[in-house]
């Protein structure tokens, strides 16, 4: 069983992101539903009227989740901090294996990640999934992992691993070459036969001198329904997380992205 942990403010494209990881996970994971929200000077002396109204509206959004998955097991935690911060506290105390939450918040940004979602990411010692409020709710049937076939081990492809198996999908192992590169990718086949065993994948390439535009393609080729990518593969989430591309991107890319946690050998 997996610990799924959905990090919440309340709004839709949370709620979206919550019943993503429902239908991807399904019933027989355990489920942490978090809200945290950060106390407001200006409305000193008045806090205890405004935690009960938080606790109330989280109260009935979690009640609105709940009947929309017929789950009957979900537990609740309203926090005060900054989400990065508390998030990294609940993932301990509750042993989490993912954080699911929005790619962004209810403030309206235009960029693909909005500054809770950056913050999370770059902090979390679980995979992050993030999903776009536009991508549409389905169980994954190629997921599209993003590599620089770097050293890696094999354990950090776990949770692509668990969501291949439990949505019967196939890995693609995605690689974008530089277009004046003339050395062919050297690539570790045993560890991906190792880390994705029991799941069909297969190697794609293409070259590019842009990174997202080389997987974009790659996902738009192949028909990928998800983007996996390693923390540490600083190239392609680099660029996920500058704000320079980040607006261009969320032009053209709505699917959920996997961050995974670069484990050590």
């Amino acid at each position: 069983m997996s610990h799924i942990l959905i990090a919440t403010d309340l709004s839709e494209p949370a709620m979206h992101a919550a019943l993503y990881a429902w239908e991807i996970f399904g019933p027989t994971n355990s489920y942490v539903m978090l809200h945290t929200y950060v106390q407001d000077p200006m409305l000193l002396g008045k806090y205890d009227e405004v935690e009960k109204a938080i606790r109330t509206g989280f109260e009935d959004y979690a009640e609105r989740f709940i009947r929309t998955t017929g789950s009957d097991g979900v537990q609740r935690q309203v926090r005060i901090g900054q989400v990065a911060s508390v998030l990294e506290e609940v993932v301990a105390k509750r042993a989490a294996d993912v954080v699911v939450m929005g790619n962004r918040g209810k403030a309206g940004s235009t960029l693909f990640f909005g500054s809770n979602t950056v913050q999370v990411i770059q902090s979390s010692t679980v995979p992050v999934l993030a999903i776009p409020e536009l991508a549409e709710i389905k169980r994954p049937k190629r997921i599209l992992l993003a590599t620089d076939h770097g050293d890696l081990e094999a354990r950090t492809l776990d949770m692509v691993h668990q969501i291949a198996l439990s949505c019967d999908a196939e890995v693609l192992i995605g690689h974008v070459q530089a277009m004046e590169s003339q050395d062919p990718p050297v690539l570790d086949k045993h560890m991906f036969e190792q880390a994705l065993n029991g799941v069909p994948h297969s190697y794609q390439q293409v070259r590019a001198d842009d990174l997202l535009e080389g997987m974009d393609r790659i996902a738009r080729r192949e028909g990928a329904d998800m983007i996996a990518v390693v923390h540490r593969h600083a190239g392609f989430l680099g660029r996920l997380l500058h704000p320079s591309a980040s607006k261009a991107i969320a032009e053209r890319i709505n699917l959920p992205l996997l961050v995974l946690q670069q484990i050590a050998h």
